[in-house]
């Protein structure tokens, strides 16, 4: 929903919290790295919206 907050992004920052916590180091970055680090930027998104950084 772009800018909007939505439960889509409840679901992704789900799974993203799961890859972070579940995963090794490197396996991790390799994956927060994919699409020119976009996935990181979402993580750091929904924390940020979620006041849990």
């Amino acid at each position: 929903m772009g800018d909007t907050f939505s439960y889509a992004d409840i679901i992704v920052a789900s799974r993203l919290f799961w890859y972070k916590r579940v995963l090794k180091e490197d396996e991790w970055a390799r994956i927060s790295s994919w699409n020119g680090g976009g996935w990181a930027k979402v993580l750091d998104k929904i924390q940020q919206e979620c006041h849990l950084a």
